[in-house]
């Protein structure tokens, strides 16, 4: 059951905006769903399963030519889906907790991540996970502070692999971002770090949601 969604839309001058250009914006679904499932494979089948639930009605929302099964949903040999079919769109969908998000783009390659906020022990992340600087700033912090900022890192990496259609264990620590969140180092083959954009949103001081998508 869901009990809560939220809806952005990034236009063509990468500011959150109330209308939708299905050729030059990106759509940003994010919704709370309620899970009664105590068993963990079971809990995870039904993450996917509401992922799939949201990814559908942001499609018939925002593109309603989707209804008519034009597209169809597909996995990469990576396990990133995407949707196949004449003009499809670039998707990306994550889920953490009882929350799920997907996004959607005719303009770019996109990729989202959400993570529900709770303590890690970023320390000893920071040792195999984070450029120097991101572990500077996630470190300064503490409590909450501490385990949000890591997050932030986190989710703007996988957001980062995903957009590109590659799996978690690709590079993370040749990605680096400043602690203004500006993409400062990545391999090569990933673009120039200018060709990127990302949004960080705290939604309800509960997950952290990370989109990327490129110029």
């Amino acid at each position: 059951m869901k009990i809560q969604q939220k809806t952005f839309h990034i236009d063509f001058n990468d500011n959150i905006s109330n209308s939708f250009d299905m050729d030059l914006a990106t759509a940003i679904d994010i919704a709370k769903f309620h899970f009664s499932l105590s068993g963990r494979k079971q809990r995870r089948d039904f993450q996917s399963l509401a992922a799939r639930e949201l990814l559908d009605g942001s499609l018939q929302k925002h593109f309603p030519q989707s209804i008519d099964g034009t597209w169809t949903l597909n996995k990469s040999e990576a396990g990133k889906p995407f949707l196949s079919g004449k003009g499809a769109p670039s998707i990306s969908i994550s889920h953490s907790g009882d929350w799920c998000a997907c996004t959607i783009s005719k303009a770019s390659f996109v990729g989202i991540d959400i993570e529900v906020i709770k303590h890690r022990d970023w320390e000893s992340y920071c040792e195999y996970v984070f450029h120097p600087e991101e572990a500077q700033w996630i470190l300064a912090a503490s409590d909450r502070e501490r385990d949000i900022r890591g997050l932030i890192c986190w989710c703007r990496k996988e957001a980062f692999v995903k957009a590109l259609g590659l799996s978690l264990s690709d590079s993370l620590l040749e990605i680096g971002f400043s602690s203004e969140g500006a993409l400062i180092k990545c391999p090569e083959e990933f673009g120039e770090p200018l060709d990127w954009k990302f949004m960080i949103e705290n939604v309800a001081d509960d997950v952290v949601v990370a989109v990327a998508w490129r110029n």
